[in-house]
């Protein structure tokens, strides 16, 4: 029989104490705390490792164990999970939804420029100048068919 001791590494330490590791990603929307200090997070679930949720799934979790110091931690520990506190996500603004926007203000402009003309012009004379009237329609063809194209693109 052989008594030395044998240096293994053990997985033992881990029953008790989880890993640090986060099962998902949580994008708070509220986190409600009673007088007792128990507490709930309610949010958007990402990247659910367990793969028990969608990727923006809307959970409320079961009570939060580290309600004191999730802020802090960076994370909310319940009992079966660790959610990485995801920042909500910033709307982000196209360069396609502000070039529509110019060419809608830029159409804009050009109608109420033709409407000045109009109001200036006694409508029973109309002699505005051929030209000019060919020029603001040209514009207001061409900023809309930009507008269709930038609507058929994105």
């Amino acid at each position: 029989m052989n008594n030395e001791f044998n240096e293994e590494s053990s997985f033992a330490a881990y029953l008790n104490n989880r890993s640090p590791r986060h099962t998902a990603e949580i994008e708070l929307t509220d986190f409600a705390q009673s007088t007792d200090g128990k507490a709930v997070a309610f949010g958007k679930i990402f990247n659910d490792s367990k793969k028990r949720f969608n990727n923006g799934d809307e959970i409320i979790t079961s009570l939060v164990l580290n309600a004191e110091t999730y802020k802090t931690d960076g994370y909310i520990k319940t009992q079966n999970s660790i959610y990485k506190i995801k920042e909500p996500r910033q709307i982000e603004t196209k360069e396609s939804d502000i070039n529509k926007r110019t060419i809608v203000i830029n159409l804009m402009r050009v109608l109420k420029e033709t409407c000045n003309l109009v109001k200036e012009h006694n409508i029973n004379e109309i002699p505005i100048e051929v030209d000019i009237l060919v020029k603001i329609f040209t514009e207001i063809e061409t900023l809309t068919s930009k507008l269709a194209e930038y609507e058929n693109n994105n």
